[in-house]
């Protein structure tokens, strides 16, 4: 017997049996993975319904009076960080190759080929089908960012609140990033410590690395001061959970 269930993401199955459930027994919707590969669970007719207690979301392009919103949770430096020494000018990403065309995966895919192919960055990851500058898996992220001078985080889609580990994982390498994602929740959450990509073509790329590098040590040291807060990253999304169990 239990008074409380938690559905991460959802699927017409799952949210039949939750219909099913006694009334008596509190559910709770939360929302972790991205719309494009979780589309049903955030349909507003499903965060709407009323066999929700509470939705859990960090989506902010909807709201209902029961959605507790949190920012996607990131580990700081908690953990121990390994480090490197930088010895290049160019850039990194570390990414699998999807072959997908959902969000924005196909244009970002096409892009980091681009780069790598034109001798502007390295690329780790599983799948992809260029050899150029490719330098397969990486065992530690966070080392492997360290090495460059900078790092291309690419979301695959860009909803309000979708901000994801990859700007953290680039300042606790202490890099500033080339963004393309939500410019405002990123800057709310991770501050001055990115250049926005407003697309993803190569004409972009040069203008966000051009700003970039005419005030690398503004971000860089902006990434510094990130990277001593990143103890708290994770707060958003347990006082989220703690909220919609208790209340």
């Amino acid at each position: 017997d239990f008074d409380i269930i938690v559905f991460c993401d959802l699927d017409q199955e799952l949210f039949e049996y939750a219909k099913k459930l006694p009334k008596k027994i509190k559910k709770i919707l939360v929302l972790t993975e991205s719309v494009i590969y979780t589309p049903f669970a955030h349909h507003l007719n499903i965060l709407v319904d009323p066999v929700w207690a509470y939705v859990v979301s960090y989506n902010r392009e909807y709201h209902t009076p029961n959605t507790i919103y949190y920012d996607i949770p990131v580990t700081g430096i908690q953990l121990p960080v390994n480090m490197a020494t930088c010895n290049t000018d160019i850039g990194c990403h570390i990414a699998s190759y999807k072959n997908d065309t959902r969000g924005y995966t196909f244009e970002r895919d096409k892009l980091i080929t681009e780069l790598a192919n034109k001798n502007n960055i390295h690329v780790y990851g599983s799948g992809w089908q260029f050899k150029k500058n490719y330098l397969g898996k990486t065992a530690d992220k966070i080392q492997t960012i360290s090495q460059y001078k900078y790092y291309i985080a690419l979301e695959n889609a860009k909803y309000s609140g979708y901000v994801t580990e990859k700007l953290g994982d680039a300042i606790l390498a202490e890099k500033p990033s080339l963004y393309f994602g939500d410019i405002e929740n990123a800057r709310r959450r991770f501050g001055n410590t990115f250049i926005p990509l407003n697309g993803l073509t190569y004409k972009d790329f040069n203008i966000a690395l051009e700003k970039l590098n005419a005030d690398y040590d503004y971000y860089k040291n902006n990434v510094l001061e990130e990277k001593k807060k990143s103890i708290y990253w994770c707060d958003s999304y347990h006082n989220a959970m703690i909220q919609a169990i208790t209340q």
